[in-house]
Order: structure tokens, then C-alpha cells, then sequence
């Protein structure tokens, strides 16, 4: 074999590396964006369509082989095209929705980081405050800052979203110490403010009483979440290897993008632009 060849097959695989690991930083993006607008406002006809649409099952498909749990959501995701003009089944999601995040009776499940961390049933503590300060960190604040807690859930995957955004748009420009210390930050973030009482929300959501929608959702945000962190680890491990071999140019010209890449970019559009009831209490915005 000539080094010419050589030298084309390492090319190839190069590049077929570069393209899964931006298709696994693209797909960080959208899942973070639905689970926040899924678990931030309610239910609407347009947001059942995304749940159910093809980029949303693909998307979890890239993480079903490794995750029992990513497998059934995308199982469940699938089957619910079928289900999404059910007057009948809507009424349940709303129901369920109202029982989960808004009440009036006491919730079974708290969608907020401090009551299982202090184990106080109530909001705006030590914890709060350092998901704040995260958020500040990044120019971020609460829309509705100091009215409702900055530790929701859905808020939690809003800020997620943006730093995900953030770190795959440095990726595609080889600027890869800005990915490094997005990785970081995210990978701090989703283990100190996430994994440390998503499952104990995951497991009260489970065994709430009904189980239409939200509980496989933040079921499904669990298992997501345990992967995610394991990838900000070996992606930083790459990134360690990548400067010592070189690959800063080639990051930025990864090659020609499979039709999937459309496909989930289109989605992701949608999912940016989906508003829904009450979701304004669980949004982030840019400040000085």
C-alpha cells in the first residue's frame, strides 16, 4: 500500500471521527432544548409533534445502545406519533403536567435541585443560590429572577442547552480550548446540580400516580444526564490527544455532513422557537 493510501485512509477515518463527535455535541443540543421546553411549559399539539417527530427519536437512538432507559424513551417516543391527536391522551398530558409542576395540591415530585439536598421542603436556598451564580458566571440570569427558582428543572436544561450550543459552535471552528472549557464547566455543572438528585426526583416522578408522559421525560433526562457527564470525560480526553496530534485544523473542515444533520438542525429551530404556556417562568436571559 502507498503512503498516498496511507495516508487517505487516515484522512477518512479522521474525518469520520470528527463528524460522530459533532453529531454527539449536536444531539447535546437538542436533547438539552427539548427537555427543557417538555419539562418548562405546557403541553401543546406542536411540542407532542416534535416529541414524536423522527429527529427526536434519532436523536436518542445515538445514545440508546449504551442506556436501557435511552432505549425505552426512544421506544416510547416512537409510539407516541400514533397517539398525538387523541383529544383523550392530550387531556391526560395536561392533567399530568398541572399534577407534576403547577399543582394546586402538593406536588409529588419538586422540580427544584435544593429540597433534596437540604431535605427542607422549600426554595431559594444555599444550593439555589449556586445555580445562580453558575448562570452569572455565564452572563445568564432568570427571566423571572428572584420570583421563581433558579434551580427548576427545565431551567437547569435551558442553561445546558446554551452552554451545549456553545461548545459545539467552537468545535466547528477548531477552536478547541474553548470547547475544553465549555466541557469543563458543563461537566461540573451536570455532576454537582444534576446528578446529584435527579434520581431521587426521577424515581417520585415514576411512582406519582400516572405515567402519559412526564415521568418517562425526566426518567429518560436521568439516564441522559449519567451519559452526558460520562461524555464530557472522554471528550476531554480526546481533546488532550487532539492538540498533541494536530487535529485543530481538520476539526474545522470535518468533511461533508450526512442528511441527519439537517434533519435535527431543523428540529432544534422549531424546538428554539416553540413557545408555550407558563415556559416564560423557566427561561434564561443574557445580561450585562
Amino acid at each position: 500500500m502507498s503512503r498516498q493510501s496511507d495516508s487517505s485512509i487516515v484522512h477518512a477515518e479522521i474525518q469520520h471521527e470528527l463528524l460522530s463527535l459533532e453529531a454527539l455535541l449536536l444531539s447535546r443540543c437538542y436533547l438539552y432544548e427539548l427537555f427543557h421546553k417538555s419539562l418548562g411549559g405546557e403541553p401543546s399539539a406542536q411540542l407532542l409533534s416534535i416529541l414524536a417527530s423522527q429527529a427526536s427519536v434519532d436523536v436518542v437512538d445515538e445514545y440508546a445502545y449504551a442506556d436501557e432507559t435511552m432505549a425505552k424513551l426512544k421506544t416510547f417516543l416512537r409510539m407516541m406519533e400514533a397517539k398525538i391527536d387523541d383529544e383523550r391522551y392530550f387531556e391526560n398530558i395536561a392533567s399530568e403536567y398541572a399534577r407534576l409542576f403547577e399543582g394546586p395540591a402538593d406536588l409529588p415530585a419538586y422540580p427544584w435541585e435544593a429540597p433534596y439536598i437540604s431535605h427542607e421542603a422549600t426554595v431559594f436556598q444555599k444550593s439555589t443560590l449556586a445555580v445562580r451564580d453558575e448562570y452569572r458566571a455565564c452572563n445568564l440570569q432568570v427571566k423571572r429572577f428572584r420570583r421563581v427558582p433558579d434551580d427548576h428543572i427545565a431551567i437547569m436544561c435551558a442553561f445546558m442547552a446554551h452552554r451545549a450550543q456553545a461548545a459545539l459552535d467552537a468545535f466547528r471552528e477548531g477552536r478547541l480550548n474553548v470547547v475544553r472549557e465549555q466541557l469543563v464547566g458543563q461537566y461540573r455543572f451536570v455532576r454537582d446540580h444534576m446528578n446529584t438528585w435527579l434520581p431521587e426526583y426521577a424515581e417520585l416522578a415514576s411512582s406519582s400516580g400516572s405515567a402519559h408522559l412526564y415521568p418517562q421525560l425526566v426518567k429518560g433526562l436521568e439516564a441522559f444526564t449519567w451519559l452526558d457527564e460520562a461524555f464530557a470525560v472522554e471528550m476531554l480526553a480526546w481533546l488532550e490527544d487532539s492538540v498533541e496530534e494536530n487535529l485543530i485544523g481538520a476539526v474545522g473542515s470535518s468533511g461533508q455532513k450526512p442528511p441527519s444533520f439537517e434533519m435535527v438542525e431543523k428540529a432544534l429551530v422549531q424546538l428554539r422557537n416553540l413557545e408555550l404556556s407558563g415556559l416564560e417562568d423557566n427561561e434564561l436571559i443574557a445580561v450585562a
